[in-house]
């Protein structure tokens, strides 16, 4: 399955929304987040998913999908256990 990160940069593209203009939407006075969910150095905030989606035209079922996806993958793997 996709990374989330992943997933949402490539709807932001299709939807032409750039990262400054997504990181005003969030009230941010950078991008950096933005940046840092798209490569998957962090989760994005599930408080702001539904104004993500809607703004780049995601899948909140498909986000939702890819992350537990790798909350499973991180779970397995703190336990030992094969992804």
């Amino acid at each position: 399955m996709q990374k989330v990160g992943s997933y949402l940069k490539s709807k932001r593209l299709e939807s032409g929304v750039t990262q400054k203009q997504l990181a005003e939407m969030f009230g941010l006075s950078t991008s950096q987040y933005i940046s840092n969910v798209e490569l998957d150095k962090c989760g994005p905030s599930l408080l702001k998913l539904d104004i993500w989606c809607e703004a780049v035209g995601a899948n909140p079922n498909t986000v939702f999908k890819c992350l537990m996806s790798e909350y499973r993958s991180n779970v397995r793997a703190g336990l030992g256990m094969n992804p």
